[in-house]
C-alpha cells in the first residue's frame, strides 16, 4: 500500500521567487518478509530533481544486526523522479520471534519526507518455537499430589486446550426413564510461564474436581490451577488460570406421575454453565442456574438460595457441575442440575488466530464443536464409551434397562503445547511431538 508525504520548497528565478510542489510516495514490495529475504522500497519523488540525495533510517523492533548491511541508515539518489532502497534481512540463528520495522525517508534538509507502512519479519532461525506436547487423559484431582506438573526446561509459554467431564444421567435404578447428563465445556488459551514452575493439571471425572453426587454424578472441571497440595485445602486457596466446566446431572423418574420436567442436565461452560431443564408447567418455576464468572449457580424453584448452590471450584449439592464457579444442583423431581462455568481469566492475549483464548459451553449431552481441533485426535478414542471425550451420559435409561453410570459419557482432558517463545502464526505444527502422556 503506498504511503504519501508532501512538502513545499522555495525556488529562485530571474523573475522573482515562486513555489514548486514536491510530493513523495513509498511502496514496499512486500509487507511480510522472511529472514534471509529482501524487501525493496520504491520512492516516487515528484518534482524532485535528478541527483537529489535522500536519506533514510529504520525504526521498529529490529536493530542493525538484523540486516546483511549491518546498518539501519543510508542514502538513495533520485533519478527520473524515482529512487529505491533494497534491504536484505540477515538469516541468523538467533530465535527472536516476529519483528517489525518502518523506513523513514528524509529530504536533503533532514526533514521527514515520507514513512513506509509496517514491515513484518518472520523468524526463520534454526530453533523452532514449538518444543512438544503433553497429553493428560487420566483422572487428576486438583487437590492431590498427582496433579502437580513442572514446566519443562526451556519453556516460556504453554498453549492449553481442555474439556470438562461429562455428567452421568440420573442413575436411579428403577423402572422410570431418567434424564441425561450435561457435557463438559471447552476452553483454550496461552499462558506465559517459567521453567521449573509447578502448576496443578486437573482432569475431571464424575468423582473429582467439584463433582457432586446426587441421583447421578456430575462432571468435574479440567484445566490449569496453582495452589497447595492438600486434600483439605479450601477452594479459595487455589488460583484458576484456564478451566473448562463439568456438566450437571439429569433428573430421575421422568415418567413418574409427579414429574413435570424433561430432566436434562446442563452442559459445562463456557463463560456460564448451561441451566438444567426445569418444571415448565408450574407458574413461577425456573431451572437450576449455571455457574458464572463471579458466582455459583443456584438451585431451582422453591428452594432457598443457599440450598443446592454452587461455589468457587465446586458444584452445588444435588448434582451441580464442577467449574470455575459450580452449577446449581437440583433435588428430586425438580429438573436437571446445571453445569459449572469455565474460565480463561488468567490466559495471555495473543493476536494470532492459532493461539486465541476462548471458552465454550456445550449443549446438553453434546460437547462444543470447537473442541475438535487437529490435536484433539491425539487423545485417541474415549475409553469409556463411543461418544467424544467430555460427552454427557445417558445413565440409567429405563424402563427396566441395564444400569450403567457411564453410558455414552466421557471424562475430561488437558492438552498442553510447550513453546520456547511467545508463539506466532505458523508456530503451531501440523505434526505433533508427544513428550508425555498421563
Amino acid at each position: 500500500m503506498p504511503v504519501f508525504g508532501t512538502s513545499s520548497s522555495l525556488s529562485a528565478s530571474g523573475y522573482g521567487f515562486g513555489r514548486s510542489l514536491q510530493s513523495y510516495e513509498i511502496s514496499p514490495s512486500t509487507t511480510y518478509v522472511n529472514e534471509g529475504s529482501s524487501v525493496t522500497f520504491t520512492i516516487e519523488a515528484v518534482g524532485v530533481g535528478n541527483g537529489t540525495v535522500l536519506g533514510w533510517n529504520i525504526t521498529g523492533s529490529v536493530n542493525a544486526s538484523d540486516f546483511v548491511s549491518g546498518s539501519t541508515t543510508g542514502t538513495t539518489t533520485v533519478s527520473n523522479e524515482q529512487a529505491t532502497i533494497t534491504l536484505t534481512l540477515a538469516n541468523d540463528a538467533t530465535t527472536e520471534g516476529q519483528e517489525s520495522f518502518q523506513v523513514n525517508v528524509t529530504r536533503p534538509d533532514g526533514e521527514l519526507a515520507v514513512q513506509s507502512e509496517m514491515i513484518f519479519v518472520s523468524d526463520t532461525s534454526i530453533i523452532p518455537a514449538y518444543i512438544g506436547t503433553y497429553l493428560f487423559k487420566s483422572p487428576r484431582n486438583f487437590k492431590g499430589t498427582g496433579a502437580d506438573w513442572t514446566i519443562p526446561s526451556g519453556t516460556t509459554h504453554i498453549y492449553v486446550r481442555t474439556s470438562g467431564s461429562g455428567s452421568t444421567g440420573s442413575i436411579t435404578n428403577n423402572s422410570y426413564t431418567d434424564g441425561p447428563g450435561g457435557a463438559g465445556g471447552y476452553s483454550k488459551g496461552l499462558m506465559a510461564v517459567s521453567s521449573g514452575q509447578v502448576y496443578k493439571v486437573a482432569v475431571g471425572t464424575i468423582q473429582n474436581n467439584g463433582s457432586r453426587p446426587s441421583n447421578g454424578y456430575s462432571g468435574g472441571f479440567s484445566g490449569i490451577l496453582s495452589g497447595p497440595t492438600s486434600p483439605t485445602a479450601p477452594e479459595p486457596a487455589f488460583t484458576s488460570y484456564i478451566l473448562a466446566g463439568g456438566g450437571g446431572t439429569g433428573q430421575p423418574n421422568l415418567n413418574y406421575a409427579h414429574s413435570y420436567s424433561s430432566g436434562r442436565g446442563g452442559a459445562g461452560g463456557g463463560n456460564s454453565g448451561q441451566p438444567g431443564d426445569y418444571v415448565t408447567n408450574k407458574p413461577g418455576s425456573f431451572p437450576a442456574q449455571g455457574g458464572s464468572q463471579s458466582s455459583g449457580g443456584r438451585g431451582p424453584t422453591n428452594y432457598p438460595p443457599s440450598s443446592y448452590m454452587g461455589s468457587y471450584l465446586k458444584g452445588g449439592q444435588g448434582g451441580g457441575g464442577g467449574g470455575y464457579y459450580g452449577g446449581g444442583g437440583a433435588p428430586g423431581l425438580q429438573g436437571g442440575a446445571a453445569g459449572g462455568s469455565g474460565t480463561i481469566v488468567n490466559a495471555t492475549y495473543n493476536p494470532s488466530p492459532q493461539f486465541q483464548r476462548n471458552t465454550y459451553t456445550g449443549n446438553r449431552q453434546s460437547v462444543s464443536p470447537a473442541m475438535f481441533t487437529p490435536d484433539y485426535y491425539l487423545l485417541g478414542p474415549n475409553p469409556i464409551s463411543p461418544s467424544p471425550w467430555g460427552a454427557g451420559g445417558s445413565g440409567y435409561n429405563g424402563p427396566y434397562s441395564t444400569y450403567s453410570a457411564n453410558l455414552n459419557r466421557g471424562n475430561g482432558f488437558v492438552i498442553i503445547h510447550c513453546f520456547r517463545r511467545s508463539p506466532v502464526t505458523g508456530d503451531m505444527p501440523s505434526t505433533f511431538t508427544i513428550l508425555g502422556t498421563y
